[in-house]
C-alpha cells in the first residue's frame, strides 16, 4: 500500500480529485483504496502542473463522494 494524497472534493461525474503526494506517479487503472484497505475506484486522469499533479479516480457505485473529502486514499 502507497500513499497517494489527499481527496480535495468531488466532480460533477463522481469523480474524487485528488492532490498527489510524492513524486511517483500512479498508472491509469491503478486501483485506489482505504487506509483500511476498502476499494475506493481507479484513476481515470492524471493533471494539472508537472510539480504537484492532481489525480481524477472514478468511484465504485455504493460509495457516497462526500464522505471522503479531506481524507488520505492510497494506492495498492
Amino acid at each position: 500500500m502507497r500513499r497517494l494524497g489527499v481527496v480535495l472534493h468531488c466532480s460533477g461525474q463522481r469523480n474524487l480529485i485528488v492532490r498527489l503526494e510524492g513524486s511517483k506517479l500512479p498508472s491509469i487503472g491503478s486501483e485506489i483504496i482505504t487506509r483500511e484497505n476498502k476499494k475506493l475506484g481507479s484513476v481515470v486522469d492524471i493533471f494539472g502542473p508537472v510539480s504537484r499533479p492532481y489525480v481524477a479516480v472514478k468511484l465504485r457505485k455504493k460509495i457516497d463522494p462526500l464522505t471522503l473529502v479531506g481524507k488520505r486514499v492510497y494506492m495498492r
